[in-house]
């Protein structure tokens, strides 16, 4: 996933709290063409702390998109497989973005601020990718504000992030539900709040303009001793999206994939009406899919999973491993893999090929670890 920067960090991308990661002396690395912090303490530290308390991350690195105007809504509505007509203000979920061929373009995250105001959330890695597909099929009275460079997000993460936050902000949290959106109020406005994360369990992203940004981001480091707060690095976002069983765009999904091989198929809203590429996956939906991902435990002590180990069946390759690491909840390594859908059921055996090496597998169900908030 990460990578140590060989290039000088000046060739590199930096987010507007990059100096406040090196200044807390943490591990940087070069994450698709930015200089992220990869942990500050250490990987398992880290990853506890967002299990059992709360933990702040830098994912400025992230896309921000708002999309305004009578043709806003009608135009997410083809753009996205989810059914944006079913949201309402200060509410969004998760969707995906297809190709004319039914792949996957990226996932995001589409909050309906009002009636003709909608932010959309990119991955990094698509981000410049996505914002000329949307330049490019947008019809209508439709304004694309790409804030990206001026705005940050601060994601708040963790079973006390809700008393964390609130701490800080001094604004009430109770009564948000999961995927709402509400404006920051002062004095870190003008931004907007979500219940939102990338962990699986409890939490809250802030989008906020980057001089704002770094200062609540300094003010939570500030507090954290007394709210059982820590900065934390890409190792352990890394870990926790795992053992809840999300997805990462590029390692366990691209734009070959359909939604339904990644095991995405409930995000899609079929029976909404036309969208980009419904057409094409549901000609692939009628011939078969050729390939499931799936949530795999390793049934060997010290066989750690890592992307593109093959993965066989009586020594025959039905698919390779996507995403893997140790999960330091569960105490055993974990993994996603992309199998023929004929060795994809719950309780399957597999064996993962390490190191030349083959070792002893499972399927299961997923997420891996149960912590998603209500």
């Amino acid at each position: 996933m990460m990578t140590v920067a060989h290039a000088p960090q000046q060739q590199l991308r930096r987010t507007a709290l990059a100096g406040e990661h090196e200044k807390l002396g943490a591990k940087m690395v070069e994450f698709q063409g930015w200089w992220m912090p990869l942990y500050y303490h250490g990987i398992l530290e880290e990853h506890r702390c967002v299990r059992e308390h709360v933990g702040l991350f830098d994912v400025s690195h992230m896309g921000q998109i708002f999309l305004s105007g009578p043709a806003a809504g009608p135009f997410l509505q083809w753009l996205l497989t989810n059914d944006v007509e079913q949201l309402s203000d200060g509410t969004g979920h998760y969707s995906l973005m297809l190709n004319e061929q039914g792949g996957i373009l990226d996932d995001v995250i589409v909050f309906r601020l009002g009636e003709e105001r909608y932010l959309l959330i990119v991955n990094c890695a698509t981000h410049e990718r996505d914002l000329q597909w949307l330049q490019r099929h947008a019809k209508g009275r439709i304004t694309i504000d790409d804030v990206s460079d001026s705005h940050a997000i601060l994601a708040i993460q963790g079973p006390t992030a809700p008393e964390a936050l609130q701490h800080v902000i001094g604004q009430s949290l109770a009564g948000m539900k999961r995927f709402a959106i509400q404006p920051l109020a002062a004095p870190w406005g003008p931004g907007f709040l979500s219940r939102t994360g990338y962990t699986g369990g409890e939490g809250f992203e802030v989008f906020l303009p980057n001089p704002k940004a770094l200062l609540l981001w300094r003010k939570l480091v500030e507090v954290g001793h007394t709210v059982q707060l820590q900065p934390i690095g890409l190792g352990a976002r890394d870990s926790v999206r795992l053992e809840a069983g999300l997805r990462l765009y590029g390692t366990d999904m691209d734009e070959t994939t359909i939604p339904d091989e990644a095991g995405l198929e409930w995000v899609v809203a079929i029976k909404k009406g036309e969208f980009c590429g419904r057409d094409a996956l549901l000609k692939r939906r009628a011939t078969g899919v050729t390939k499931r991902l799936v949530g795999l435990t390793m049934l060997e002590p010290g066989a750690i999973p890592r992307s593109h180990c093959p993965i066989q069946v009586e020594g025959r390759a039905v698919g390779h491993i996507t995403s893997g690491s140790m999960s330091p909840l569960l105490g055993f390594a974990v993994g996603l893999g992309s199998v023929e859908p004929s060795y994809a059921h719950s309780g399957q055996q597999l064996s993962i090929i390490i190191r030349q090496r083959a070792y002893r597998a499972q399927v299961v169900g997923l997420p891996f670890v149960p912590c998603m908030p209500t």
